[in-house]
C-alpha cells in the first residue's frame, strides 16, 4: 500500500510519513527537527523510497537470531511508536537470553531526539555491560 501512495506522489507521502516519527506530544516541541528530517526525505529520489519499503516489506523473519544470540542484545523502545509499534516489539525482548529494555515513555520513533538524555545513558550503561560480559 505504502508503495503505491509513493508511486501517486512521493511528497504527499514524505510530508505525511514524517509527521508519524515522533509522538504527537512531541511533535510541536521539535518542531525544527521535523522540519530537517521532511527536508532530508524530500530530497530522496521516489525509487530509493520504494526499494526501502519494498525491503522492509520482503525482509525475512529474524526472530531466530535474537533467540539464539549468545550476546546481549539492546532494545530502546518508544512507548508510542507508530512506526514500530511499541506492544509488538517489546514481545521480541521475551525471545533473548540477555536482553536490556529501555522504554522511553515519551517517545514515538526517534527517541534518541525526543528523550536524547535517557537513550544516551541507556547506550552507554548497555555499552559498558556487554564490555563487561565480553570479559
Amino acid at each position: 500500500r505504502a508503495i503505491d501512495l509513493v508511486k501517486k506522489d512521493a511528497k504527499h507521502y514524505v510530508n505525511e510519513g514524517v509527521n508519524k516519527f515522533l509522538a504527537e506530544s512531541n511533535r510541536e516541541v521539535f518542531k525544527d527537527e521535523i522540519e530537517e528530517i521532511r527536508k532530508i526525505c524530500q530530497n530522496s529520489k521516489k525509487e530509493g523510497i520504494i526499494n526501502a519499503l519494498a525491503g522492509m516489506r520482503d525482509r525475512k523473519d529474524r526472530q531466530h537470531v535474537l533467540r539464539s544470540a549468545k550476546y546481549p542484545i539492546q532494545f530502546i523502545l518508544g512507548r508510542h511508536d507508530l512506526i514500530m509499534p511499541f506492544d509488538a516489539l517489546v514481545k521480541q525482548v521475551d525471545l533473548c537470553k540477555n536482553p536490556t529494555l529501555t522504554v522511553l515513555e515519551k517517545s514515538g520513533h526517534l527517541g534518541f531526539i525526543e528523550e536524547k538524555e535517557k537513550a544516551r545513558k541507556a547506550l552507554l550503561r548497555f555499552t559498558r555491560k556487554a564490555f563487561r560480559e565480553s570479559k
